[in-house]
């Protein structure tokens, strides 16, 4: 069996077309559908059905396709790892994570990282879904919670808590909020209807209890919440790696500051199947400890 040929179909697959994968080969598209019939005749089975109009994998095809995805993506990256100084990385780079991260903390790190290693196309996507890393392709993903999928690696960046925060402006005409009962005496601003009529906080060193609290605003992200709280309109429960520079100019006060919600991981996350490549190595060595910083309540 030729090992090439199997390359090349899974590359076929991937593409969409015969002439789409040509095109990313740079090879006659005459040359890929031979190699193509070839596999198929060595092979005994049809592994996609194709004529003028249409092109798709046959049953057959999408089960030859699984099975070979994974060993060709690895010697793919093993062969780019061989071949790929560090100090000169070079090629695409895909990073997924929420859209809160994504429009917060992220990019001036990628920024950084970017002049590091300038020969490197960095595509960062803002996607509030679970992305498929292998099925589309994703070199690396930074999310929130615990890992559940076995099909991937995961390295722990920190601790995410959520925390209240208020405006400046907002805590210095309001009363002071001493104790968790003064809260009963403020508007406050949710982004979650899971919140909006109540919370469980923590207090530093184990204490835990239930807050009811009506919100008089709702908000259906974290970022909009924000922007309400930024706007003088109450006191909100925000993730702290969102609030970490407005905190830290002043434009946002933490309220109870011993108290946050319970944690849960922020991690590196990356496909296990795959030998980890230079690319994802070098970012998560040079992000990891400026990511870090911004997990204010991390020391918890």
């Amino acid at each position: 069996m030729d090992y090439n040929q199997i390359a090349l179909f899974v590359n076929v697959v991937e593409a969409g077309s015969l002439s789409e994968a040509a095109r990313r080969m740079g090879v006659a598209k005459s040359n890929v559908s031979r190699s193509l019939t070839a596999l198929e005749k060595d092979i005994g089975s049809q592994l996609v059905y194709r004529n003028t109009r249409n092109f798709h994998p046959t049953e057959a095809g999408i089960n030859f396709y699984n099975q070979c995805k994974g060993p060709m993506f690895e010697v793919r990256m093993a062969a780019e790892n061989l071949k790929q100084d560090e100090s000169v990385l070079k090629g695409k780079f895909i990073i997924t994570t929420a859209l809160d991260i994504a429009l917060t903390i992220l990019p001036p790190i990628v920024a950084e990282f970017s002049k590091k290693y300038p020969k490197l196309n960095l595509e960062i996507r803002a996607e509030d879904r679970r992305v498929d890393l292998v099925q589309e392709g994703v070199d690396l993903a930074i999310r929130m919670g615990h890992l559940q999928d076995s099909n991937l690696k995961a390295l722990k960046i920190s601790e995410i808590s959520m925390i209240l925060v208020a405006s400046s402006q907002y805590v210095n005409n309001s009363p002071k909020v001493r104790t968790i009962e003064n809260l009963a005496d403020h508007r406050m601003i949710a982004f979650n209807k899971r919140f909006e009529k109540g919370f469980t906080l923590i207090k530093r060193g184990g204490k835990s209890q239930k807050i009811k609290a009506h919100s008089s605003m709702l908000a259906n992200t974290p970022l909009f919440a924000k922007s309400f709280a930024m706007l003088n309109q109450g006191i909100a429960l925000l993730p702290d790696i969102i609030c970490y520079e407005e905190i830290k100019q002043g434009d946002l006060v933490r309220i109870l500051p011993d108290w946050a919600t319970e944690s849960t991981p922020c991690s590196f996350v990356w496909p296990s199947h795959v030998s980890e490549s230079a690319k994802v190595r070098a970012f998560v060595d040079f992000s990891k400890d400026l990511l870090r910083k911004y997990f204010i309540t991390s020391t918890y």
